[in-house]
């Protein structure tokens, strides 16, 4: 058991290590969108819908009014971090893709993003979630095809090493889905990441409409985000499966007590219960005409259900 929970563990920090490739790479191309959108409307302030504060803290001198040079050194510095993202991609050992990301963090920070600051920085993921609330708005600057031959390069390029990025996310995962796959030997949480592995690859997540009004390259980004979306959510889910399967000690949230392996039962949510809770609580909730549920996932309504 104790040699699995270690496999487990190690398998979950190689989950934690490729979302974080996905944020830096994420941050940075989101970033560069609104360095370019400062520099498309210096006069005025993003028209975005969150505050100004939360677009300097994450993005620092990105978000700042700048000029379309500093908004290319910027594109061209994130694309060159992308590069560098994609050799921690390909990093055998753990500790070297560490070391990768660590240096793509470098180059941004010393482009001027400062979510990339190694100290004071809010960190890719609070970036990349800050950007998110805006995405649609950050895309749109990519409508317009720039009208000088550097700018257009500099963001063909950027996006180029994005989806690339994204691309080889989408393959560690899968590579890593099918090396992982055997250690989970409830059968519950191992069905339920297989779905959610299989649907990365759904057509509507892969679909592009082209629109003819705008520049080409804009239907392609929404494409790669909308599949990188995706891909980091199933990210996020399996690191989660990962950390609880791995745990030594679970409670049941049914009767408070100490699980052992023996008498238990992992739910999708690789959440575990006593074998007898579960089959109770699940006899409870077909009676009332509900579908059973998890109740560590759903806390509020199994004690609504029980009180």
């Amino acid at each position: 058991r104790r040699a699995t929970r270690a496999r487990l563990e190690n398998l979950s920090r190689r989950a934690e290590q490729t979302q974080r490739l996905s944020n830096v790479s994420r941050a940075a191309f989101l970033g560069s969108c609104v360095s370019f959108e400062a520099a498309l409307a210096p006069e005025r302030k993003l028209t975005l819908p969150l505050s100004s504060t939360a677009l300097s803290t994450a993005f620092g001198e990105g978000a700042a009014p700048q000029s379309s040079e500093q908004a290319r050194r910027r594109t061209i510095a994130a694309t060159e971090a992308m590069e560098t993202l994609q050799q921690a991609a390909g990093a055998q050992r753990i500790e070297e893709g560490d070391d990768a990301i660590d240096r793509a963090l470098i180059q941004l920070s010393d482009a001027g993003y400062s979510f990339a600051h190694a100290d004071q920085g809010v960190g890719a993921e609070s970036a990349a979630e800050a950007a998110d609330g805006a995405l649609d708005e950050l895309l749109a600057s990519l409508k317009r095809e720039p009208t000088s031959d550097e700018d257009r390069a500099a963001r063909f390029a950027l996006y180029e090493r994005h989806a690339e990025t994204v691309s080889l996310v989408r393959t560690s995962l899968l590579e890593f889905w099918a090396s992982a796959k055997a250690e989970v030997t409830e059968s519950a949480p191992r069905a339920t990441i297989d779905e959610q592995v299989t649907k990365i690859d759904d057509p509507n997540n892969l679909e592009m409409y082209e629109n003819p009004r705008y520049w080409f390259v804009y239907s392609m980004a929404r494409a790669t985000t909308r599949n990188e979306s995706s891909i980091q959510r199933v990210l996020k889910a399996i690191r989660a499966k990962l950390a609880l399967l791995a745990e030594e000690h679970q409670t049941c949230a049914i009767c408070l007590e100490d699980i052992s392996s023996e008498d238990s039962v992992a739910l999708g949510c690789a959440h575990k219960l006593h074998t007898d809770c579960w089959r109770h609580w699940s006899a409870h909730c077909i009676s009332v005409q509900k579908t059973p549920f998890c109740p560590s996932c759903r806390e509020e309504d199994f004690l609504d259900e029980i009180l």
